[in-house]
């Protein structure tokens, strides 16, 4: 077993004194109680669960340091209400919130600049795309709240704080604890001009009229899939792919699907919670990193991650490129695991502990 020096501790038994590093959260008080609860049996998550989300992140933070909290205000106050003042230093980032997503990608934005050594982001996919769309190399603990979670993690708030902590710590090598994941890049033409935009899990072009509630609610209008994983057991739409052509996070390619009502092959999905759609797969084609193509977007909404972000002019051709451009996405637990297995868990620290533990329990048999 590795002791913590040499996993990069730097010394034999970890003490946790003075300040460590800075660490965000972002709670997106809108995930989990989108128009998909009106046209599925999707659970919702409200912001008083939310908020003991927070107070168990906040509880698994305080039990490996003393991390100075900031994080993004919002008009329920899911932070503010988890907070506990004698625990640790927590405060909201200095910003007016309107309500909006635009409040993620400006919180963001200000943790960044505040060289925050983690982010711990409440919500689906379409939030930890905002995310990681400005977040560089600050790694990012997705714990899920929304309703495609394809990167948040369904787990409990304190792992998800131990988490934060040991990868802001930097207790383990980056590398290992939070990798760069992929992500499809988009760039195309609205009536607005020309736009570049991104995806973290699913791009898709639908034949919709207009953005409307953003939620992709007809699957039967989706005309191509662009995935960058597509992993079995997963919910939306991603889960076309998982269920034909499996793809893993750090495969080196990613997956184009053509869907026809007339295609005689079909694919049986569970697109959103309670809802299972036979796609019509007309053709499939592995897409390889930093390979650009090009599709006609034939005047086409564009969604990003579960949501309807683009209406693309009639002429507008659509550049499809995956690339290992992602944000640092750290694996809750992962993180935990190999943090157990450096023993960093355990005070004081003796080499091959577990063995002799078992060496004596067999005697005492």
């Amino acid at each position: 077993m590795t002791s913590p020096a040499a996993a990069g501790m730097g010394k034999q038994d970890r003490q946790f004194t003075g300040l460590e590093p800075l660490i965000g959260i972002i709670a997106n008080p809108a995930s989990g109680k989108d128009i998909r609860r009106l046209t599925g049996p999707a659970s919702v998550v409200d912001n008083n669960e939310k908020a003991n989300v927070v107070r168990r992140i906040l509880a698994g933070i305080a039990a490996l340091g003393n991390h100075p909290i900031r994080y993004m205000p919002d008009h329920f106050g899911i932070v503010s209400r988890a907070r506990d003042p004698a625990a640790l230093d927590v405060a909201p980032i200095d910003m007016h919130c309107r309500g909006h997503p635009a409040d993620t990608v400006e919180a963001t934005r200000a943790l960044v600049a505040l060289d925050a050594a983690a982010i711990v982001v409440l919500g689906g996919d379409g939030t930890v795309r905002l995310v990681g769309r400005e977040s560089g190399e600050t790694p990012i603990v997705a714990v899920s709240t929304g309703t495609n979670n394809a990167i948040p993690e369904w787990i409990d708030g304190t792992l998800a704080g131990l988490a934060a902590a040991l990868v802001a710590q930097r207790a383990l090598p980056l590398e290992s604890l939070a990798p760069r994941t992929k992500r499809i890049e988009f760039r195309g033409r609205t009536a607005s001009g020309e736009f570049e935009d991104i995806a973290l899990v699913d791009g898709a072009l639908l034949d919709e009229p207009h953005i409307g509630s953003r939620a992709v609610l007809r699957p039967d209008l989706l005309r191509h899939l662009f995935l960058t994983r597509a992993v079995p057991g997963v919910i939306g739409l991603s889960s076309i792919g998982a269920m034909s052509h499996p793809i893993a996070d750090d495969a080196p390619h990613g997956l184009w699907m053509e869907l026809g009502a007339r295609s005689p092959r079909t694919v049986l999905a569970p697109i959103a919670p309670g809802v299972i759609w036979r796609a019509p797969i007309h053709r499939t084609a592995s897409l390889r990193l930093n390979r650009p193509i090009t599709v006609e977007a034939r005047g086409g909404v564009l969604a990003l991650d579960g949501e309807r972000e683009h209406k693309l002019t009639p002429d507008s051709l659509l550049s499809v490129t995956i690339t290992r451009g992602g944000p640092r996405l750290a694996r809750i637990r992962d993180t935990i695991g190999a943090a157990t297995s450096a023993g960093l868990f355990v005070s004081p620290w003796v080499e091959n502990a577990n063995e002799g533990a078992f060496a004596h329990d067999d005697e005492a048999q």
